[in-house]
């Protein structure tokens, strides 16, 4: 499999409402050949990984929006909060990228899940390398994980059990 039909079996929800970045990220990742599916606040992300399960998300910290028309509104850092607590989507790579005080920023993104973090502007040469680095070690990920229970189901019965 050529790694251009690799990428293009990838897709990325981005979570950002800044148009003019969502739209140079699109054109870039789009180039690269990625699928690449635009969420506009927390909410609409949400709604997203309620169904979908993309392989990658690019995720902005200040969000506009709130949910249920609640004063609980849906910033970056509810959002990672939120992702980590649900098995089924909580081990998506997540690269955030934001303008406000990135000095303080990154470290508590980090501890709070990201597996990357980038100030803006954004440098897109940097950010398209880190997403391909995240996407290969994620894929090399899985397929460790799916070797291991080949490897399980193929041992006899007493050897998994330890007998």
């Amino acid at each position: 499999m050529s790694a251009r039909k690799l990428q293009n079996s990838k897709t990325i929800l981005l979570v950002d409402d800044d148009a003019i970045i969502t739209k140079s990220l699109l054109t870039e990742l789009s180039s690269k050949g990625y699928r690449v599916t635009i969420a506009r606040d927390g909410p609409e992300a949400v709604d997203y990984l309620r169904f979908q399960r993309p392989d990658l998300i690019l995720l902005d910290l200040l969000l506009p929006g709130n949910v249920l028309q609640s004063s609980l509104v849906w910033d970056g850092f509810l959002f990672l909060a939120w992702l980590n607590c649900l098995a089924r989507v909580g081990d998506i790579p997540v690269i955030v990228t934001t303008g406000v005080e990135p000095e303080k920023c990154r470290d508590l993104c980090l501890a709070s899940g990201a597996c990357a973090f980038f100030s803006k502007p954004l440098d897109h040469k940097g950010l398209l390398k880190t997403v391909q680095e995240k996407l290969n070690g994620h894929i090399q990920k899985d397929q460790a994980v799916n070797a291991g229970r080949i490897l399980k189901s193929k041992q006899s019965p007493k050897r998994r059990h330890g007998l």
